[in-house]
């Protein structure tokens, strides 16, 4: 996916009809600097365009498979799907090819709120 942020880079993004789940990498930070300044983990809710951050808890890769636990939940995916459980609930995912401009809006403005 073309890297639609000046400031950003999307390493990872995943949807379905509910909500799109990305990792962000901010690139105007200093190498060096603690990671949680540098990468964000963000959950989308499209029908009330709400934008939260996950908060990250730790990371496992297996090779055909990656795994993010969060407080929030836990996501496991790979190049070509992703599923997202949470309280026994569990959500499947696919690649996300684009964003839409209310979804940019909402990352660009919640990215601007932390300077």
């Amino acid at each position: 996916m073309k890297n639609v942020f000046e400031k950003l880079e999307v390493l990872y993004a995943f949807e379905n009809d509910k909500k799109i789940i990305s990792e962000f990498k901010r690139n105007d930070i200093a190498a060096g600097s603690c990671p949680d300044k540098i990468y964000f983990w963000m959950e989308y809710i499209k029908s009330c365009k709400s934008l939260e951050r996950l908060e990250f808890i730790s990371m496992n890769s297996s090779g055909r498979f990656e795994e993010r636990v969060f407080t929030q939940g836990h996501l496991e995916f790979s190049s070509e799907k992703a599923s997202f459980s949470n309280h026994g609930n569990i959500e499947n995912f696919k690649i996300l090819s684009e964003y839409d401009e209310t979804f940019k809006q909402s990352v660009l403005k919640y990215f601007e709120n932390l300077k």
